[in-house]
């Protein structure tokens, strides 16, 4: 077996795993080097719009049917994938603190992108990255596995010398990708320095495990909490307090990922002194309806906790080499940006690398656009969440403020790449365009400034509104929530896609204008060549648009699909830890 590849990939989690699949379609060879066990815990476990789009893309330009697969939660289901996910169908948040009505709790949920489209999905690491990592090896990718890394050269070529159980081996490549996660190989071997922007000043850690028997929203707040048309248990739940959020994602294994942020400039907690455990349950009995929900629950893993989340690498592209985020970088996990954002960056790699090994050019030149952009992506999508974070006292100004998240990636969506950009992998969140960058500083700035002046809810929440509605690009200072229990409650009967792009074509912005040009077409047109429709026949048609009617208004096409009433498991301790122990029990179904 030849040593020598043309690219080395370090890591095989989800982004290495990726990268490698892409990389060994395009036809290069490829070398996945890995210190670690598999399958493995990991968290990074709620999908977004962004990243499923992002699959599609790479599954139709390579022709990987399997990577279209995880799209969505109807197409995971429907090719019995050996992977434990949940449907994300609401993005949903309680807030913690007196009920602003009638013993309603506050909350405010937003539907994610429905069928045909999505819904999104939740998904647990170890079965996740071990389908990828299958499929990067089915593809051609070679693995050395329980390998630990002792020498990495990068010169006139890479070379890479590794301890495995069978003693030493050289590994020679003309390329190297680290995506070997936070604690990153090649910023320590190259001694590049990992940096904290001052563009915001949030800073947060975490604390998380595993848990089994969490009880159900529904069923704990069943009295007081109305319904909605989407069970908020059938998405990602937040809980938020001044200081802090938490997220409560299940799986249908039983097993349901708990964890808390605290912002790193208010918490309280002495970390010096306190376990992981007793800093995660302080936090917890602070929060009435965190400890409601967690109060019948086993954790059944340790608790990890992590320092201060927000670094980034000063560079993250060289000649020879690459690091993936979150290797190159990390945000908050806060809407779930992370994975989006690696997802892209192996994307605008693929439609770059073969300037690098094909044509001889520096990587340091023709992968200047990926570092840029993701320089870009790391300021603006910190400083929505530090807006947000900001935002956590009220719910009205949260309402407000938390509109930016849906502007922004629906028109990531909605809108057509520039033919000399790298398709489909534009910036994320929409902030490749410069009038999103300025809405977000202005929001950012009046936010702040109410925070440090002591401006009440109620009022700061106007002002962000007025912000929002003057300076807004794409008109489209409007809400789509499901349900809110501040006033103005909005829900949403229209596809947010084709609403979206509606509001596009009247935007005062002519860039965004040109660019989302003939957007209703083209989304009615991805709708249409959907594999539920054959052809273009007009009775085809009608019938797929009024499965799309039936899904979005009511229950019946939530049933058809099954996200009614997913089937859950309940876990035990043994079949829990077996679950993230052993990993899917089938991966022939990928050969």
């Amino acid at each position: 077996m030849s040593n020598s590849f043309d690219i080395i990939i370090l890591g095989s989690g989800y982004v290495g795993a990726l990268a490698a699949l892409v990389m060994s379609r395009k036809g290069y060879s490829v070398a996945i080097v890995e210190r670690s066990a598999l399958p493995r815990f990991s968290v990074g476990e709620s999908n977004s719009p962004e990243q499923d789009r992002v699959h599609l893309a790479l599954s139709h330009q390579f022709g990987i049917r399997e990577l279209g697969f995880l799209s969505s939660y109807v197409k995971i289901k429907k090719n019995q994938l050996p992977i434990s996910i949940w449907p994300k169908e609401i993005i949903w948040f309680l807030f913690d603190g007196p009920a602003p009505r009638h013993g309603e709790p506050a909350e405010i949920g937003m539907q994610a992108v429905p069928w045909p489209l999505g819904p999104d999905y939740h998904c647990m690491r170890a079965d996740y990255d071990l389908y990828l990592l299958t499929l990067a090896r089915k593809y051609g990718a070679q693995y050395f596995g329980m390998a630990e890394l002792r020498q990495i050269e990068i010169n006139g070529q890479v070379s890479v010398e590794v301890e495995t159980e069978n003693g030493a081996i050289d590994l020679q490549a003309r390329f190297v990708i680290d995506a070997s996660g936070p604690n990153s190989v090649l910023a320590r071997k190259l001694e590049i320095p990992m940096i904290d922007p001052d563009e915001t000043s949030l800073r947060t850690r975490s604390i998380f495990s595993h848990f089994i028997n969490a009880n159900r929203v529904e069923e704990l707040y069943k009295e007081v909490l109305k319904p909605i048309g989407i069970p908020r248990d059938n998405g990602t739940l937040h809980t938020l307090w001044d200081g802090g959020w938490a997220w409560i994602i299940p799986f249908d294994n039983g097993i349901t990922s708990v964890g808390v942020v605290l912002d790193m400039n208010t918490d309280s907690l002495d970390h010096a002194k306190l376990s992981s455990t007793n800093a995660f349950w302080t936090v917890v009995k602070n929060n009435q309806y965190l400890s409601a929900i967690l109060k019948d629950s086993n954790s059944i893993r340790p608790y990890d906790r992590t320092g201060q989340i927000q670094r980034r690498a000063q560079k993250v592209v060289g000649d020879k080499w690459i690091m993936l985020p979150p290797a190159g970088g990390l945000a908050d996990p806060l809407l779930s940006p992370g994975n989006a954002v690696a997802a892209n960056c192996v994307g605008r790699l693929a439609w770059a690398i073969d300037s690098v090994l094909k044509d001889g050019r520096p990587g340091s030149e023709s992968l200047d656009f990926i570092e840029q952009r993701f320089f870009t992506e790391f300021k603006y999508i910190r400083m929505v969440q530090d807006i947000l974070f900001q935002s956590f006292y009220s719910p009205e100004v949260f309402r407000e403020a938390f509109v930016l998240f849906p502007m922004a990636v629906r028109m990531g969506i909605a809108t057509k790449p520039a033919p000399a950009e790298a398709p489909a992998f534009q910036t994320s969140w929409g902030f490749g365009n410069s009038a999103f960058r300025d809405l977000a500083e202005q929001v950012c700035s009046v936010v702040k400034a109410g925070r440090k002046a002591d401006v009440n809810g109620p009022q700061l929440a106007s002002q962000v509104r007025e912000t929002v509605r003057n300076a807004d690009p794409t008109r489209y200072a409007k809400y789509f929530f499901l349900r809110s229990s501040t006033p103005d409650l909005h829900y949403n009967r229209l596809h947010p896609l084709v609403r979206w792009s509606l509001s596009l074509r009247r935007s005062r912005d002519p860039e965004i204008a040109a660019a989302s040009k003939g957007a209703v077409k083209n989304i009615v047109g991805h709708l249409l060549r959907s594999r539920l429709a054959i052809g273009h026949r007009p009775r085809q048609a009608r019938m797929i648009m009024r499965q799309v009617w039936i899904q979005m208004s009511g229950n019946v096409g939530r049933k058809i699909l099954g996200l009614a009433s997913p089937r859950r498991t309940s876990a035990s301790p043994d079949n829990a830890h077996q679950a993230i122990d052993e990993g899917p029990s089938v991966l022939g179904k990928v050969d």
